[in-house]
């Protein structure tokens, strides 16, 4: 036990990570790990960004993987991919907005966003506001998926991970709105203490 220890082998982390990055980043490449290292005991917390932050910091997490726009946070960051937020909506919506430059779209389209606080959420907002504009969204969601779905069935205009929504955008199902300018990318990120 104590050869397992040292070759880091086997051990205990508790690990906290947000439901889409926990969804499409980190079960993927868990799976892998898990059976790699099966003597390795993970406990998973499922919450939202901000509340990994402050459970790592308090300690009561080992480590993090979290969106982030920014090493703006009072931990080390471990950048390990980069994701870019784009907004989608279904093809009947664009069409029933009968609208075709991209500022008819964003002044009359009904927004559906993550609700606060969330990161994903500020960071969108801090977006708008470098654009000069104020989006108040009709729906607001404290899951992703939710609002995906609200997208996909004609009821408006969301933010998606590009990197986590290619079937849907390469099926059509959702319909990348473009923009005049981009959305700054994000981090996936680990974080922990440096202590």
């Amino acid at each position: 036990i104590l050869e397992k220890l040292k070759n880091k082998e086997m051990g205990n982390i508790n690990l906290g990570v947000s439901t889409t990055i926990g969804k499409n980043y980190f079960l993927p490449k868990f799976q892998e790990f898990s059976r790699q290292y099966s003597d390795f005991k993970i406990k998973i917390i499922n919450r939202t960004t901000i509340d990994t932050i402050k459970l790592v910091e308090e300690d009561k997490l080992d480590l993090g993987i979290i969106g982030a726009a920014t090493n703006e946070i009072n931990l080390e960051l471990i950048k390990i991919g980069e994701i870019h937020d784009i907004l989608v909506a279904s093809n009947n919506y664009l069409e029933n907005l009968n609208v075709s430059y991209i500022d008819d779209i964003l002044n009359k389209g009904s927004f559906m966003f993550l609700e606060n606080p969330n990161t994903t959420r500020e960071h969108i907002d801090n977006y708008f506001s470098s654009q000069n504009l104020t989006i108040n969204p009709d729906i607001e969601a404290s899951n992703m998926d939710f609002l995906v779905e609200c997208a996909k069935i004609d009821l408006g205009i969301t933010s998606v991970i590009k990197e986590f929504s290619y079937n849907d955008l390469e099926n059509k199902t959702l319909i990348e709105i473009p923009l005049k300018v981009q959305i700054p990318p994000r981090y996936i990120g680990i974080i922990y203490k440096n202590s």
